[in-house]
């Protein structure tokens, strides 16, 4: 009867010891997600400066049909742009780093057009045109009611 005893006290004692262990390492491990959550939360605001800045000279059209822009859409952003704005605002077309339809899968056959996001290689080029946008809001190229947009991030939008 007393080894049983005495064998059941220490089991008892190797479990308690065990759960104060575990609950240690819980309270090591929340302690551990706090830092990293803050951590996380910091590096999150630091990647959508990065991504507001990089899109900081880029325009997004939206409604021109697919492959209208052909093989070289910047090309072609640059002369719509300036034939849209007009030449008394652009007498040569504006400057284009580059330009492309949006990320993400060709639409079938009826459905709507992705839209082109243009980088211009001038902010001021970019101003120019939205406050153009913004005052012409219904405007059509080659039969096409296409709007102007700023491009912001999808999280921002």
């Amino acid at each position: 009867q007393g080894k049983i005893l005495e064998a059941q006290g220490a089991t008892i004692k190797e479990l308690e010891k065990a759960a104060t262990d575990a609950s240690d390492r819980v309270i090591s491990l929340e302690r551990g997600m706090v830092k990293l959550s803050a951590t996380q939360g910091s590096l999150k605001g630091r990647v959508d400066d990065q991504e507001i800045s990089s899109r900081r000279q880029n325009i997004k059209i939206v409604g021109l049909p697919e492959g209208i822009e052909g093989r070289n859409p910047t090309t072609f952003v640059a002369a719509m742009l300036g034939s849209l704005v007009g030449r008394e605002t652009f007498p040569t077309p504006p400057e284009m780093d580059r330009a492309h339809r949006s990320l993400r899968p060709k639409p079938k056959e009826g459905e709507k057009p992705r839209a082109v996001i243009a980088r211009l290689h001038r902010y001021r080029d970019r101003e120019t045109i939205l406050r153009w946008a913004k005052e012409n809001r219904a405007c059509k190229w080659e039969g096409h009611a296409i709007r102007i947009y700023e491009d912001l991030g999808a999280d921002i939008t």
